[in-house]
């Protein structure tokens, strides 16, 4: 089959200029800049409200794979583009058998395409009815409520500045055994089911550097307070810690080892300095100068 280019041409050359003068006759029509604004406008609007957006966060998780965490699945996602955003359920997996899961939970989370692609913001407010995390000694669980505004890194993709403030209430803490570090070696204490009424965690984020303004602990086996920073690394168990731990000597925790903790404490609280790694913390006991 011949193809002739030379006549290909004109006809694509007449289709244009009869496009042309089309537009330019409904150009002049009276109000036609209007409807031509309005349409264009639609146009956007559509496409911000089809855009895939629960296709993009599956992604974004499948990508994240292998790097920060071992796998990831995410359940009943239903993201609003005005309104709030629902989960039924995330699973994430750690390399080193650990496992967080978010049950229900709901973000007040802006889709605005500007802040998701280009200024890399989130802000949020944040309602977990359950959040659980099982690592191989401990386990955690409780409600969480959250206020975020950060801003993540293009390149580490972990949040670099901003703000968070977290709140968790009905929370159940199992860790087995503490060991408080002494100069005679640790003290073990066997600890059972710690009931927490509230824990109140306040900070802010400067260059990846998490600056805690307050964090308490709240429950009857319980009472302590933290301080510090901690430095988040794209590999969470990587995030180096750099924190004081006061431990009030009156938490019923103690009670199995109370002649040694009141030698400790010596009227004031226990102070435990932790340091290394997120995957490998090191605790280091404070002296007592009371």
């Amino acid at each position: 089959m011949n193809i002739n280019f030379k006549n290909l041409i004109g006809i694509i050359k007449n289709l244009l200029k009869d496009g042309l003068a089309f537009f330019k006759t409904i150009y002049k029509i009276p109000g036609s800049k209007k409807y031509f604004a309005a349409s264009f406008i639609l146009i956007i609007i559509f496409l911000f409200i089809t855009f895939p957006y629960e296709e993009l966060v599956k992604k974004q998780l499948n990508e994240g794979a292998g790097k920060g965490y071992a796998s990831a699945r995410i359940t009943g996602l239903d993201v609003g583009v005005i309104g709030s955003t629902d989960i039924s359920s995330l699973e994430i997996y750690f390399t080193d058998l650990t496992e967080l899961i978010i049950e229900k939970a709901e973000l007040g989370l802006s889709v605005n395409p500007y802040r998701l692609f280009v200024s890399r913001r989130i802000k949020t407010d944040l309602d977990i009815s359950r959040l659980k995390y099982s690592g191989k000694e401990n386990e955690f669980q409780g409600k969480v409520t959250a206020e975020i505004d950060v801003i993540l890194g293009s390149k580490s993709n972990v949040p670099e500045n901003g703000t968070v403030l977290i709140n968790i209430t009905r929370g159940i803490l199992q860790i087995g055994t503490i060991n408080i570090p002494t100069s005679m070696g640790n003290i073990p204490l066997k600890t059972d089911v710690i009931n927490i009424k509230l824990l109140n965690f306040d900070s802010d984020i400067i260059n990846r550097v998490v600056k805690i303004k307050n964090c308490t602990v709240d429950s009857e086996e319980l009472k302590c307070s933290f301080t510090g920073s901690i430095t988040i690394e794209p590999f969470m168990k990587n995030s180096r810690i750099d924190m004081r731990m006061m431990l009030d000597p009156v938490s019923k925790v103690l009670d199995q080892q109370r002649d040694i903790v009141n030698a400790l404490a010596k009227g004031g609280p226990i102070v435990i300095n932790i340091g290394g790694t997120a995957g490998r913390p090191e605790f280091k006991l404070e002296k007592n100068e009371n």
